[in-house]
């Protein structure tokens, strides 16, 4: 059975109670973002991307002016204890019709479920009921924070997460990868660091 420590390392434990490291990305399964497997380093994302992060920010590398399809969007690799746990795709277009928003989340959907199957979950929160029964005035209704979209798939190891929300009349489409077994390490981490603070 393979377990994964708090610090991230993967160990794979026998019947007698022993235990051993698995030292290579690839004896730790092969799911992860844009090929960049859960739990590498940051160098593997730099390596795979192919050129330096726009920014690094603390645990996240940054890059932007990427392309998702035909959608120009940035890319967040994000890091806890140094290992890849989560990253995402953030929309960067943006369109003076704020129904594009709304059509291009369900492009998206529409791609995502060909790949991972239908969702596992598919939420809307309406914060106010306004425009909810005049679909043509969602996309306001996003822009203005009203209405939030979210589609989630769970794919082996890895949990997808498609969102569309907004406020302040700006709207922010994208798309979140986490690692099912390296979230609690993220997780740990954003608790000590506020326990520190208390």
């Amino acid at each position: 059975m393979r377990a994964v420590r708090e610090d991230g390392e993967f160990v794979e434990l026998a019947e007698d109670g022993t235990w051993k490291f698995l030292s290579t990305a690839s004896d730790k399964g092969d799911e992860g973002f844009r090929g960049v497997r859960w739990g590498t380093p940051p160098e593997v994302a730099k390596e795979r991307e192919g050129a330096a992060p726009s920014e690094e920010i603390g645990n996240v590398l940054y890059w932007a002016d990427s392309r998702l399809g035909a959608l120009s969007s940035d890319i967040a690799y994000i890091y806890a204890n140094n290992i890849l746990v989560r990253a995402k795709y953030l929309v960067s277009e943006r369109w003076v019709n704020e129904n594009r928003y709304i059509m291009e989340f369900n492009s998206l959907k529409k791609m995502l479920t060909k790949k991972y199957g239908n969702p596992d979950k598919d939420d809307e929160f309406w914060n106010n009921l306004l425009w909810k029964d005049d679909y043509d005035d969602w996309g306001k209704a996003v822009q203005e924070g009203h209405l939030s979209m979210y589609s989630t798939w769970i794919s082996g190891g890895t949990r997808v997460i498609l969102s569309l929300d907004g406020e302040n009349y700006s709207s922010s489409l994208g798309i979140e990868y986490t690692s099912l077994k390296l979230e609690s390490i993220e997780d740990n981490l954003k608790e000590n660091e506020f326990l520190e603070l208390l």
